[in-house]
C-alpha cells in the first residue's frame, strides 16, 4: 500500500516501498521513479546500489534507471510547460507533487528548473494562503473591538418629532393609507 509523505520542500511524494541505510532513505515512487525521501531524484546507479539490497529490488531500480520510460503506467499524461514558467499536464491537471516531476522529466537541467519551480509555487501558494488568514483576523479584531465598544450618546441632542397624522375626511368605505399601513375607515 501506498504511503503519501509530505517534504518539506519539494511537496508530497507518494512511495509504494522505501530503503534506508543509516539516514540516507530511497524510495520507489507510486507509477514508476526512484528518489529520496526528501524529495531529491536519484542521480547515480552508485545511490540505487548503496541503499537498495541486492535481489529482486534493486535490479528493477537498475532497470528503471537505464529505462524509465519503461515502467511508468501514468506517462499518458504530458507535462507542459506554460509561458508563464509554470508546469501543468496536458488535459489542464495541476501538478500536485514531486513525484509527478521526476516520472515525467529526465534528470537534468529540466528537472532542476521544474524542482525550483514547484518549491516557489508552493511557497506562494503558503504566503498567499497566511496573507487571507492574517487579514480575516484583523477584520475580525477589529468587528470585536467596535462591538466591545459601549455605544456613544450625543449629550444635548433632542429626539425628531414624529410625524402626525390629521384628520382624514372619507365619504364612503375604502381603505385609506395613512401612515404606510392600510386601515379601514368607514363614515
Amino acid at each position: 500500500m501506498a504511503q503519501r509523505l509530505i517534504t518539506k520542500h519539494y511537496g508530497p511524494i507518494e512511495v509504494e516501498k522505501s530503503w534506508n541505510v543509516g539516514a540516507q532513505h530511497i524510495g520507489k515512487l507510486v507509477g514508476g521513479g526512484y528518489v529520496y525521501l526528501t524529495g531529491l531524484p536519484v542521480k547515480t546507479k552508485q545511490e540505487l546500489k548503496a541503499i537498495i539490497p541486492p535481489g529482486p529490488d534493486l535490479d528493477e531500480a537498475l532497470e528503471w534507471f537505464d529505462s524509465p520510460d519503461k515502467f511508468s503506467e501514468t506517462r499518458i499524461k504530458r507535462l507542459m510547460l506554460n509561458p508563464d514558467g509554470s508546469y501543468e499536464f496536458d488535459d489542464g491537471s495541476p501538478v500536485e507533487s514531486v513525484s509527478d516531476l521526476v516520472k515525467h522529466l529526465q534528470e537534468g537541467p529540466a528537472l532542476d528548473a521544474a524542482l525550483t519551480w514547484f518549491v516557489k509555487a508552493q511557497e506562494a501558494k503558503k504566503g498567499v494562503q497566511a496573507e487571507v488568514k492574517t487579514k480575516v483576523g484583523k477584520a475580525a479584531t477589529a468587528a470585536k473591538k467596535v462591538a466591545a465598544r459601549p455605544s456613544r450618546k450625543v449629550v444635548g441632542a433632542k429626539k425628531a418629532p414624529v410625524p402626525q397624522a390629521g384628520p382624514i375626511e372619507v365619504h364612503d368605505s375604502q381603505p385609506v393609507m395613512v401612515t404606510g399601513q392600510p386601515q379601514e375607515v368607514t363614515v
